[in-house]
């Protein structure tokens, strides 16, 4: 369980027991004419309560389930994209690499993991590319960079690499996405952009 989903249980259940609350509330104050507070309260957390779910359970598993969802479409739209998709943590090691990613860097997940992905950067660029990305992970700023990727055949590939800094609600930088694409002359013109 990492944080950012306890992090969203957390809100989602303080939203919920707020909401319980201003709804006992509001029917103490509508006790009129005979009407009992317990039905009025039972018809109100009733609406909280979508496909009838009735507890704090229930709205923890409709959480879980969509979060589960949104992983797994993130996770097949990436598989599929043309551009490869990558994920690092906050100390900048890899920790996902789209099926485009590994195919257009010729290596598998389990050889790009960690520090493996530099192993991909051709040796002549590898220092530039590698101290650029610790740069911008001490800034926990935008990592921007072209270079060339050697694949185990000999094979190079000119590609960029754009990386964005994910930062929870203080700004700590939790980790980066970002996109590899191969580099053509008519791309260049689409991937460069000044900030």
């Amino acid at each position: 369980m990492d944080i950012f989903f306890v992090s969203k249980l957390i809100g989602a259940l303080g939203a919920i027991l707020t909401a319980l609350y201003a709804c006992y509330k509001g029917a103490l104050k509508v006790y009129k004419g005979g009407r009992k507070v317990t039905e009025q309260w039972n018809r109100m957390v009733a609406e909280l309560t979508p496909n009838g779910g009735s507890s704090i359970k229930d709205a923890i598993g409709r959480i879980e389930t969509r979060q589960l969802i949104e992983v797994q479409v993130r996770k097949a739209l990436n598989n599929d994209a043309i551009y490869g998709i990558w994920e690092s943590d906050a100390e900048g090691k890899c920790t996902y690499a789209s099926r485009t990613y590994q195919r257009l860097v010729g290596r598998s997940y389990e050889d790009l993991e960690g520090w493996g992905w530099v192993s991909a950067v051709h040796a002549d660029d590898r220092k530039r590319v590698s101290e650029g990305w610790k740069l911008a992970l001490e800034q926990k700023r935008e990592f921007n960079d072209e270079f060339r990727i050697l694949k185990p055949d000999g094979s190079e590939t000119q590609v960029i690499s754009v990386g964005h800094p994910l930062k929870d609600r203080d700004g700590n930088l939790k980790g980066y996405v970002g996109q590899l694409a191969t580099l053509a002359a008519e791309e260049h013109v689409f991937f460069s952009h000044g900030d």
